[in-house]
């Protein structure tokens, strides 16, 4: 499997925005909200699994969509079903240490 990973840099921190490769350039709209999985926010470098389990494992704020990068994050037990939001069928987390 294969993971978009972008890096959004601020004066104080950064966030990584991981998406599956497949949901690059989507929309998802449920009964209240829509998301745009966007070329903007998501697609960086593309990478395998082992890089985006480094990159999860390191990054204090990160934001994630997709089945396989939230089993992959959900493995590596940094979260679990209750910080999950699922856009129709598609599950999306946020990770931020303050």
């Amino acid at each position: 499997m294969k993971f978009y990973i972008k890096t959004h840099e601020s004066i104080r921190s950064y966030v990584i925005a991981i998406a599956d490769e497949n949901l690059i350039g989507k929309k998802i709209k449920d009964k209240i909200i829509e998301i745009n999985i966007s070329e903007q926010f998501y697609k960086g470098q593309l990478c395998n699994e082992k890089k985006a389990a480094i990159l999860l494992q390191e990054c204090p704020n990160i934001n994630i969509i997709g089945k396989n990068i939230i089993k992959l994050a959900k493995k590596l037990n940094l979260i679990n079903e209750e910080n999950i939001v699922y856009f129709k069928n598609v599950p999306h987390c946020q990770i931020y240490c303050i």
